[in-house]
């Protein structure tokens, strides 16, 4: 029974607060329709988008709890944990998967628009779109999730019961917010 209430109680609070992170991410995801409408296949990149940031920094997140675990990163918030070898190692792969699948993404909605027959945007702006946002939000929430694993044990908590859901909340917010953005600047740029 131990277990179960420290779950509960580190588990119950923090995903309340991420339901109301959810519902901010609909409200910028209902406030960019237009360009949803003027970007014909950012609606196709949208939900991989957004599950390619969770997969990547949960799985992040889960090592970042192990390496607690096991002592291999000390629960200090301090800038020399960023330069601990295991750290930046973790950080430079989180991003080249964020930069290299990113790119694949945007290919691919390009390709899934041209086999539905959706009158798309152009492979350029969609691999724009995907790359420039996928890197934006994947270096926001790398890092964000580095802090939270430390702050999280730090303070005595499991990073295992916060860290996943949190990150996954926040990068949804995150990634709309940077879809959009980027979207903006390739209606600008192309």
């Amino acid at each position: 029974m131990e277990y179960f209430n420290r779950i509960m109680r580190e588990s119950v609070p923090i995903l309340f607060l991420l339901l109301l992170g959810e519902l901010i991410a609909g409200v910028i995801l209902a406030n960019g329709e237009l360009k949803l409408s003027m970007i014909p296949g950012l609606i196709i990149l949208l939900p991989a988008i957004l599950s390619l940031r969770g997969n990547i920094s949960s799985a992040l997140g889960s090592r970042f709890g192990s390496y607690m675990h096991m002592g291999l990163v000390e629960p200090e918030l301090k800038l020399s944990t960023f330069k601990k070898p295991i750290v930046k190692q973790n950080i430079y792969a989180s991003m080249a998967l964020n930069l290299i699948m990113s790119f694949f993404l945007g290919v691919f909605a390009y390709i899934v628009t041209l086999m539905t027959g959706i009158a798309g945007a152009s492979i350029l702006v969609l691999t724009f779109v995907a790359v420039v946002a996928g890197f934006l939000s994947g270096f926001f929430l790398v890092f964000l999730t580095v802090f939270l694993a430390v702050f999280t044990s730090s303070k005595g908590m499991d990073p295992d019961n916060v860290l996943t859901p949190t990150v996954a909340t926040i990068g949804d917010i995150f990634t709309v917010l940077f879809l959009f953005l980027v979207a903006d600047l390739a209606l600008l740029i192309f």
